[in-house]
């Protein structure tokens, strides 16, 4: 399960960006520690990433940080096992990736980045 959220590093980034949609799953981090914790829609429900401490970050799923740079960034991307490619931006393409996580993950990362540029 903890694979269809984004790893630690790249949930917050994301929130110095703005993310701050509801999330399934956060971040506890202690010196010693980084654990994802799932917040259960049964249990506690969904928690958002602007109403929790420094020591907590919220982490979104894959498709839920995507759709969150086409809504309200108007960045679409393409990727697959290769490469990827964002669209409406610069065109910007990059190839040579061995899996197609590691496309999804480098694509995060520089839609991460043109946000940041803005």
């Amino acid at each position: 399960m903890e694979n269809e959220f984004l790893p630690y590093e790249l949930a917050v980034e994301m929130k110095s960006i703005g993310f701050d949609e509801p999330c399934l799953g956060y971040y506890y981090t202690s010196e010693y520690v980084k654990t994802i914790r799932l917040a259960l829609w049964t249990h506690v429900g969904y928690v958002n990433a602007n109403r929790l401490d420094d020591d907590l970050v919220t982490s979104p799923l894959y498709q839920q940080a995507f759709r969150w740079f086409r809504e309200k960034h108007n960045l679409h991307c393409n990727i697959d096992p290769w490469g990827y490619c964002i669209f409406d931006f610069d065109g910007t393409e990059k190839t040579g990736f061995e899996t197609y996580k590691e496309a999804e993950l480098e694509c995060l990362k520089k839609l991460i980045e043109i946000v940041k540029e803005k």
